[in-house]
């Protein structure tokens, strides 16, 4: 009884367009659900991501969960999670993506899960690290450890989101 007050007084909205969620719907709505740009590259070992790392490093599996676009739904996610204080979208996403991965490989042949860190000044200007969520799902998901103390930020950046692609690779 408590919940459908606040629920009349503070209804959930989509993360993604804002409209009203019904009642089994969690995030997201179902027409962004399925609008959702997904990459599919878990399903191909030559993927796109795979390709971008090409000469740079050894790796043996690359991957990305969705297509960013500007102005689209992705991006609005993203905002609503990094800005938003909206952590729930990391945590549904971070599910959905662990179930499509343990289809695609009856093998997890992934190890571990460790988050790209925030420097300590930026953790504290957001109040979380966005990732954080997302992994943590991941590593349910995929029954596989989640570690956030292997890597550590040193340098503080300014935000790479207005930066070009040279840019966002000089820091």
């Amino acid at each position: 009884m408590f919940k459908y007050i606040i629920d009349l007084f503070f209804p959930k909205v989509c993360a993604g367009c804002r409209t009203l969620l019904t009642t089994n719907e969690i995030v997201f709505c179902s027409h962004c659900r399925h609008e959702m740009p997904l990459t599919q590259y878990h399903l191909d070992p030559e993927n796109e991501a795979v390709k971008k790392f090409y000469g740079k490093i050894e790796i043996q599996h690359a991957s990305a969960f969705l297509y960013f676009n500007k102005k689209g739904i992705v991006q609005e996610l993203i905002h609503n999670l990094k800005y938003k204080g909206m952590e729930e979208i990391g945590t549904v996403l971070g599910n959905w993506y662990g179930e499509d991965l343990k289809l695609a490989h009856a093998e997890t042949p992934f190890d571990m899960i460790i988050p790209v860190p925030l420097h300590q000044k930026k953790r504290k200007e957001r109040g979380y690290n966005q990732v954080t969520t997302f992994g943590k799902a991941l590593s349910d998901a995929l029954k596989i450890k989640y570690d956030d103390s292997i890597l550590y930020r040193k340098k503080y950046s300014k935000t790479q989101s207005k930066k070009n692609l040279l840019g966002r690779s000089r820091t």
